[in-house]
């Protein structure tokens, strides 16, 4: 089940999710960074976020004005 982004900032709110909510959250978040349907490499990849952050400081980088 796909779920959509205001079910998903609802959720994101609550004091508890059901382990299937929190696993259907944990793959929008997923989908929606990467823009990329889920497969366990891309997940295994992610490593709980850690990957969009390493992307964003090496953007960061790439993009700083030349020294």
């Amino acid at each position: 089940m796909a779920i959509l982004m205001p079910y998903h900032k609802t959720n994101a709110r609550a004091d508890y999710l059901k382990p299937e909510e929190v696993l259907e959250c944990e793959k929008f978040c997923i989908q929606d960074t990467y823009g990329m349907s889920i497969t366990p490499e891309l997940v295994e990849q992610d490593d709980g976020g850690r990957l969009i952050k390493k992307i964003v400081a090496l953007e960061a980088i790439l993009a700083a004005p030349g020294k």
